[in-house]
């Protein structure tokens, strides 16, 4: 990546999340200082320095004109968002709705200043869910058809679809199963990667680490620091033709993860499946080939290796 090709100065909607704010803070080390994090909150245990930080509210018109008016490039990461509990319970609907009206909001922005360069954090999310457990998800033939994943995949289908196909520079990213450092790890916010492994810490008390299902459930992991490297070749290079997967490429079950953490943390804890609770679908893997073509291959982490640095990070920052 050439970050010399990232027009300045760099706005990251959603500055103060997970991926933002890793985002923003490899652009930092890199030396990219007109950096400009927007967010409603920030947390004092993520990456974002208060001289970078704008708290805007998206959802309002005027809010999202004033702070991409002047902006060389906008990445899009801004989401009322979760895991499992959030999108197949009851803050579904409310959530997408507010993030369907915040990416209307940025897109007419962009689109009326002629932003030079747009990237939208899209997710999996927007497949069909029948797809997702019959084979291997390709962005061509797959993320605009079908049946997504909950209201949440819906509304990112339809962002990615306007993001790519708008009257300026837009670019999008299917974001599959991101874990690490920075990730929200308390309350139904939380995706399985945080919440297994805050369980396998709190088992060494419990004596128990319960599963959402039986474990069977088999995802592709991707790391933080592959997830911000991928989008940043995708941010800076010639803009590709429709959205981008990002994501890892080995099947792993829910109870492979669980198993290394409670082994990582030296606890002789024992497995529980509450069945009755959201699993989402059985398996999902999403194509590499794309990205693989356009920008060549790179170096995976191996879950054992980004789940023990995951861990690590938490043991940091849970009380």
């Amino acid at each position: 990546m050439d970050l010399n090709n990232l027009p300045e100065p760099v706005v990251i909607l959603g500055g103060g999340g997970f991926i933002g704010s890793n985002l923003g803070e490899t652009l930092f080390n890199h030396a990219v200082r007109d950096l400009r994090l927007v967010d409603v909150q920030f947390q004092d245990w993520r990456w974002s320095p208060e001289h970078y930080r704008y708290t805007i509210d998206l959802r309002e018109p005027k809010a999202a004109d004033y702070i991409i008016e002047k902006a060389g490039t906008v990445f899009h990461l801004a989401a009322d968002m979760g895991g499992v509990e959030y999108f197949h319970g009851p803050y579904d609907y409310a959530a997408s709705l507010d993030n369907q009206l915040m990416t209307t909001n940025v897109l007419k922005a962009c689109i009326k200043h002629n932003t030079p360069r747009l990237i939208y954090s899209g997710s999996v999310c927007a497949y069909d869910t029948t797809s997702m457990n019959s084979g291997i998800m390709q962005e061509e033939s797959g993320y605009m058809k079908g049946d997504p994943d909950a209201m949440y995949g819906a509304d990112k289908r339809n962002g990615t679809h306007f993001v790519v196909n708008a009257p300026i520079d837009g670019r999008a990213v299917l974001f599959d199963t991101v874990y690490g450092p920075g990730q929200e790890h308390e309350g139904v916010r939380m995706k399985f990667p945080a919440a297994v492994a805050t369980k396998a810490l709190k088992s060494l008390n419990t004596g128990q680490l319960i599963l959402f299902g039986d474990g069977s459930q088999k995802r592709c992991y991707l790391y933080i620091d592959d997830a911000i490297t991928r989008l940043l070749n995708v941010a800076t290079r010639d803009r590709p033709d429709g959205p981008v997967n990002i994501g890892g490429t080995n099947l792993v079950s829910c109870r492979e993860i669980a198993e290394f953490c409670l082994d990582y943390v030296e606890s002789d804890a024992i497995l529980l499946a509450d069945i009755s609770m959201p699993t989402g679908v059985k398996t999902r893997k999403t194509s590499q080939a794309k990205y693989t073509n356009l920008y060549g291959g790179w170096q995976e982490t191996a879950y054992q290796e980004g789940f023990a640095l995951f861990i690590d990070w938490l043991k940091t920052v849970l009380v």
